[in-house]
């Protein structure tokens, strides 16, 4: 799996996963709440209730502003159940219509929209998928209009469990409705995806 992009210190640990730093203010103003009682130094206290407003801050933006690595993931997870679910228009639908597939890395030369259709409803009609499991699902705030998930999937399509391993990029469209822009397959049972063609 390539190295995940660079993303922003607020998008990651405030917007996207809130929670380490709202525990740890919370821990920290409890902390101090509690000394200035138990020491008589009241002047402290609105400190503490600084940093209890900052954690619950923190929390508040994270569960209401969707970052565009939460989108990718959003996206991702539709894209699969689509896939699993055997409805080749339904995942169709999830793509820009310059969409683009490649092998190996994100950075190689991609086939266009009319190879994804193809190759889609190749795999769909020749190989009955029992069963699907997202073992990982991990949405990058790329900018504030584009998000990148990698995913790794462990899918039974009867010929025992295979896994696979994604890069999915994702943007909106004019319209505002998220979609895939680039489809990367990166590897297949741990090794280059190329070899799997």
């Amino acid at each position: 799996m390539p190295e995940p992009p660079d993303v922003g210190f607020i998008d990651h640990w405030i917007l996207e996963n809130p929670w380490p730093g709202a525990l740890a203010l919370f821990v920290v103003a409890i902390v101090i709440g509690w000394t200035a009682l138990v020491q008589g130094r009241l002047k402290r206290l609105p400190a503490a209730l600084a940093l209890t407003a900052a954690s619950t801050a923190m929390v508040v933006a994270g569960l209401l502003i969707d970052t565009s690595g939460e989108r990718s993931e959003a996206v991702t997870r539709q894209f699969v159940e689509a896939v699993v679910g055997r409805d080749s228009n339904a995942a169709i639908a999830l793509l820009a219509g310059d969409a683009t597939f490649a092998f190996d890395s994100p950075r190689n030369p991609g086939h266009d929209m009319t190879y994804i259709k193809q190759q889609l409803r190749r795999v769909l009609e020749q190989f009955t998928i029992s069963g699907n499991t997202i073992t990982r699902l991990d949405g990058y705030a790329v900018s504030s209009t584009q998000g990148e998930a990698h995913l790794a999937c462990i899918t039974d399509a009867g010929y025992g469990p295979t896994l696979s391993k994604w890069v999915v990029q994702v943007r909106p469209n004019a319209r505002g409705e998220w979609e895939i822009t680039r489809l990367t397959c990166v590897e297949v049972n741990n090794r280059p995806a190329s070899g799997y063609r």
